[in-house]
């Protein structure tokens, strides 16, 4: 979406024609996925999942309501005639990315100033795997698709909590209180699992239904 004319990314998403990203909206097959509680997507949907999309930025027809900025259009992917899926795995590791350049600040007086471990800032691990099938449940007539996405990521959140302040607590409370590596950065290891379903029913030559559901876990 942010390769789009117009459109800015930024931490909570992107914005469209200069418009908070709380004013855009996000339909899935004809259908509204927006929050409205903040604006973003209502429900996770896995990229390996989606069979094409459309940023429309600005000068849309009434069609696309509910936005003051831009108007998201995905297609969700479906089954055909034959039996087809396809596994996935991507991985993301912090020993190919590259340093930052400056990782030890000096003061105004000449004084080195280490913020946190640099190995524990840069320590970044995501793996990305799953896998999709679909096919038909009757030729020509009913055909389904899944999906299965699951997340793993290793990083650390380093410490808020100053070296003032734990000597002030060790001299009011806890004078044994230890000053560790892991108190300094703490792993962080969240899992996700993102599953959908589509199952299309060909009623006629001019009308098809369809059921589609998902699920999102964060464990």
């Amino acid at each position: 979406a942010q390769l789009t004319p117009g459109v800015v990314g930024n931490a909570s998403g992107f914005s469209t024609s200069g418009n908070r990203n709380q004013q855009n909206n996000f339909n899935v097959d004809g259908m509204t996925n927006k929050n409205l509680n903040g604006g973003g997507d209502f429900g996770r949907i896995t990229p390996e999942g989606i069979q094409e999309f459309q940023i429309v930025t600005q000068g849309y027809p009434a069609e696309y309501g509910g936005a003051a900025g831009g108007v998201t259009n995905a297609v969700s992917k479906s089954g055909t005639n034959q039996y087809s899926g396809y596994g996935f795995w991507y991985q993301q590791h912090d020993t190919f990315n590259k340093p930052p350049f400056n990782t030890t600040p000096v003061t105004a007086d000449g004084k080195e100033v280490t913020a946190f471990p640099v190995t524990a800032a840069n320590y970044l691990r995501r793996e990305v795997a799953g896998f999709t099938i679909g096919g038909p449940i009757k030729r020509d007539k009913a055909f389904f698709f899944g999906v299965l996405d699951t997340t793993h990521t290793t990083t650390k959140r380093l410490r808020t909590v100053q070296p003032a302040t734990l000597t002030a607590v060790r001299q009011l409370a806890f004078p044994d209180l230890p000053d560790t590596d892991a108190n300094a950065a703490a792993d962080f290891n969240p899992h996700d699992a993102t599953t959908a379903v589509k199952v299309d029913v060909n009623l006629s030559s001019t009308h098809t239904v369809s059921f589609t559901g998902g699920t999102f876990r964060s464990f």
